[in-house]
């Protein structure tokens, strides 16, 4: 198979020496998580429902280099009661400073 070169795409090193937090990790907790339901309506008598499960976790503890860290996900259900991740976004201050 051939590979296609993308010139949008950018190489950057993850660095080894910088811990990535989990939900597992002492002091992350999940500081909210909601279902969003929407209801949109198509005209005729049809609608179309979105819902979308939210997950945000932040740091809670005294570690300042942790302080500013949060992170969150969107899932999106599908018809057959299984989740999709749609969405992710966070602040991580890798460097430690």
């Amino acid at each position: 198979m051939a590979e296609i070169e993308d010139a949008s795409k950018q190489e950057f090193e993850v660095l080894g020496n910088n811990h990535y937090p989990t939900i597992f990790d002492e002091n992350i907790v999940v500081a909210k998580a909601y279902v969003e339901t929407t209801v949109y309506d198509l005209g005729g008598n049809r609608t179309d429902t979105r819902i979308i499960l939210h997950i945000e976790e932040k740091y809670v503890g005294d570690d300042n280099s942790m302080s500013s860290f949060d992170r969150g996900y969107l899932f999106e259900s599908n018809n057959d009661n299984s989740w999709q991740l749609v969405g992710f976004t966070g602040t991580v201050n890798l460097l430690a400073k």
